[in-house]
């Protein structure tokens, strides 16, 4: 492979991905295990700052090779160094994570008895919160409301 084995693209419409090259012409590039980066504003006690994520570019579909035709793409440049090691884990994870799912729906086992267990600790948890606002609710509405009748009209003051 070539030095600028990994790459950082920016296209066009703001996608910010790294990426494993795998081919590049005149008029195309095609990437391997595209990874998208996205900032977010997050506001903390020392003013706004911005979170970077990262995650599989197109993760609902099972593809992992894209091409890109380079009208799409602002630049391409050769990944830094330090984030090298971050996106083979990135890769790394993804695809074990994917592997996981693709056995366990194989053997139907697509929901272990921990997820059940996690959803069912969940709904029973919604439901107190239910219960418990409904009984506040009935409470105020047995509540004893003081009221002063005006004779002849029967209205309520």
């Amino acid at each position: 492979m070539t030095e600028d084995k990994y790459i950082f693209l920016r296209m066009y419409n703001g996608d910010q991905l790294m990426a494993t090259k795998l081919f590049e012409n005149n008029e195309v590039i095609t990437i391997e295990f595209p990874m998208i980066i996205r900032m977010f504003p997050r506001l903390e006690s020392t003013g706004l700052v911005e979170q970077i994520t990262s995650g599989p570019y197109c993760q609902f579909t099972e593809d992992k090779v894209f091409t890109f035709q380079k009208k799409d793409i602002l630049f391409s440049k050769k990944l830094h160094e330090v984030m090298i090691p971050h996106y083979e884990r990135m890769i790394h994870e993804h695809e074990t994570e994917v592997d996981v799912d693709e056995k366990q729906a194989a053997e139907g086992n697509l929901e272990t008895d921990e997820t059940v267990e996690n959803i069912a600790k969940a709904v029973d948890q919604l439901h107190n919160i239910f219960e418990r606002a409904r009984k506040r609710r009935e409470l105020r509405e047995e509540e004893e409301i003081p009221f002063t009748v005006v004779p002849g009209n029967e209205t309520k003051h």
